[in-house]
């Protein structure tokens, strides 16, 4: 009997109402539709549609021209140049530099890109302005589609394209925007509302379904490695501010910074294998003799933290020498039509670790399944792995047919390129509760337990340190009149105590000016007050070893003791910056769940799209069944729910093919 891949694709109706429309509270056309303020300063426009201005050494939007005439190539190819370093301090100077902006919105609107309105929210770094906003009112009509165009830059796969971007806290009014590389070198502007020119390949799509909350409304740090270039080329990156439904009386728009982009050389993903390939993901647990090469069908699923696959690895419990091991990486298992995208022998070297790195490597799609198979010589010892679930994110397969044991797995390692894509996204965090007084209203904190001074940073994200997510550094910024009676301390959510520094700088003022912690920095006992950024390593050790399985979401707080009377001081920052991993949902067929006859799941729809094309939101799941018939069950809400549900199957993501 034929065996059949299925995707069950659950939907759940739901009711809904309409909200009268905002239109234009905010009397500034550069300023946020959910947040009634004015610019502090006159912004200014770029040209009033600049698809071609010419660029030159000062800016003058009274003279178009044709912008394919200038030739701003960037030859430098040194190893890890920077190719392109913007803060946007005065965006009036980019023109000059070689940046166009082109706004094909279906109906020009009253803005274009224009400097950082600080009113909204201010920069991610530099003065309160230096960024590049984007806002509704771009277009008169409802469709958005502006472009930021880079300079032309010498460009190779495996280069590093860096930014950050927000919209606004609590917003309404959805924001999209993707990052658009154009692999010809042709540099043809786009023309209308839909279209994108040249800049055919995709590279980043922030908020691609334009749902509530779907764009960081923090200052957020994006990673891209590039590619779809056939060798090195003279081409550009454009962000493209894309909505629709968009403008000032549209349902989505409202309100985009973006800051701080670099452009960097890369040191892999050109081809052949990775220049220097870096430990991904590394399932250590080993408790158990979990399978033989001779049983056949092996594999392990894994979800990629980076875009490119240089290699994997598997464990045996025993160590062997010159047996042959085969892996081969594929985006679905063999039997059920995936595609192998790599493949690589080794031999064994007396040791019990074997790795196969790909050559070429590949460009994976971080957040997707992919599978690891693994074969070889019949006589390798036994496979190594856990039936206790230490990679939620995948499973073992195993024996004819590839079947799965969704609580098993084997002990395996992946590498990526040190080019390659974040396994997390940087997100920082800020302090609310400062200027924070020391001491306040005459507590003493000489034994650091009585009153001590907690300033708090509220992480809303998820993640585990050391699993994911990564506490890559804190900022403090002190105002005291005698830096060496303070006590400084970092208090994770679970209670976890960290010395950064203590007793350090004598009678210096303010002797911790915007300084920074960060796992593998430089000696704070060895610096001289004021200690300026740093960056440190905390005194008490490592972040990574001090929070290490600790959860990130929660109240953080550094913790100040003031051991000495007579000096008083504030608390004026307190930042912390973590990477975050990526979120993965069911709402799209491509991310189903897979499921084993009898196991049972617990998901919602309250946060999921509806990518299935149907008015309300879906979640999907996904497996293989005997070809006989087979009973599907679901369950909501606990025993009942006033809305309609659907149940449908389907024989692959392309949602053609009913199957009932």
């Amino acid at each position: 009997m034929k065996r059949i891949t299925m995707l069950i694709f659950a939907l759940i109706a739901m009711v809904s109402t309409i909200e009268a429309q905002f239109l234009q509270p905010n009397s500034s056309i550069y300023g946020s539709r959910s947040l009634g303020v004015e610019n502090k300063s006159q912004s200014i426009e770029p040209t009033e549609r600049q698809r071609n201005i010419e660029s030159s050494a000062t800016y003058n939007p009274n003279q178009p021209a044709n912008l394919q005439s200038q030739s701003f190539v960037v030859n430098n190819r040194n190893p890890q140049a920077t190719l392109l370093d913007e803060g946007f301090d005065d965006i009036t100077t980019l023109p000059g530099a070689g940046y166009s902006f082109v706004n094909v919105s279906d109906s020009q609107g009253s803005t274009d890109w224009f400097q950082g309105n600080d009113a909204v929210f201010p920069a991610q770094s530099g003065a309160p302005t230096a960024y590049i906003g984007a806002n509704f009112n771009n277009t008169a009509g409802s469709v958005i589609n502006n472009f930021m165009i880079t300079p032309v830059l010498e460009l190779e796969n495996g280069d590093v394209v860096t930014f950050w971007t927000r919209s606004v806290t609590g917003s309404t009014f959805p924001d999209r925007l993707e990052v658009r590389l154009d692999p010809t070198g042709a540099n043809t502007d786009p023309s209308g509302p839909a279209d994108v020119g040249s800049y055919t390949e995709l590279l980043l799509e922030i908020n691609p379904t334009l749902t509530q909350g779907g764009y960081p409304e923090v200052w957020t740090e994006f990673t891209i490695t590039i590619s779809g270039l056939s060798g090195a080329t003279n081409t550009r990156v454009a962000f493209r501010y894309w909505v629709t439904d968009a403008g000032p009386v549209g349902n989505n728009s409202d309100y985009i910074g973006i800051d701080t982009l670099t452009i960097e050389e890369g040191t892999g993903g050109g081809g052949g294998v990775c220049g220097s390939p870096i430990l991904e993901i590394n399932q250590d647990v080993d408790d158990t003799c979990m399978a033989n090469i001779t049983q056949t069908g092996l594999a392990q699923s894994y979800i990629p933290l980076e875009a490119e696959a240089a290699g994997a690895g598997i464990k045996f419990r025993d160590p062997s020498t010159g047996l042959n091991v085969d892996l081969s990486l594929w985006d679905g298992l063999p039997n059920a039509g995936g595609t192998m995208l790599a493949s690589g022998t080794t031999q064994t070297d007396g040791t019990n670790w074997a790795d196969v790195y790909w050559d070429p490597v590949v460009n994976v799609t971080v957040g997707n399944t992919y599978y690891i198979v693994i074969d070889g010589d019949t006589a390798l010892p036994c496979i190594s792995g856990s039936t206790n679930d230490p990679y939620p994110d995948g499973n073992v397969f195993a024996n004819a047919g590839y079947n799965p044991f969704p609580t098993f797995d084997y002990t395996f390692r992946t590498y990526s390129c040190d080019s390659g894509g974040p396994a997390c996204t940087s997100t920082a965090y800020d302090s609310t509760a400062v200027p924070f007084d020391i001491d306040g209203a005459g507590t003493s904190t000489s034994d650091c337990a009585n009153a001590p001074n907690l300033i708090p940073v509220t992480v809303s994200d998820m993640g585990t340190i050391g699993s994911g997510a990564t506490l890559e550094n804190i900022t403090i910024d002190i105002a005291h009149t005698f830096t060496a009676d303070l006590d400084l301390y970092l208090v994770s959510p679970n209670g976890t105590e960290l010395l950064l520094a203590n007793d350090l700088g004598g009678g210096t003022d303010d002797g911790y000016n915007g300084t920074m912690f960060e796992d593998g920095g430089a000696d704070i006992t060895l610096a001289t007050a004021p200690f300026g950024v740093g960056p440190y390593e905390p005194m008490g050790g490592t972040f990574a070893a001090a929070f290490a399985g600790e959860e990130i979401m929660g109240d953080w707080n550094l913790k100040v003791c003031d051991d000495a009377g007579g000096d008083t001081g504030q608390v004026l920052q307190f930042s912390m910056s973590i990477c975050v991993p990526p979120v993965i949902t069911n709402d799209d067929c491509a991310n189903a769940y897979a499921l084993a006859c009898g196991d049972s799941v617990v998901g919602e729809t309250l946060t999921a799209t509806d990518s299935g094309g149907n008015a309300a939101p879906d979640v999907f799941y996904k497996f293989t069944g005997t070809g006989s018939a087979q009973l599907v069950t679901i369950s909501l809400c606990g025993g009942g729910t006033d809305y309609d549900s659907v149940l449908r199957v389907f024989d692959d993501c392309n949602l053609a093919n009913e199957l009932a």
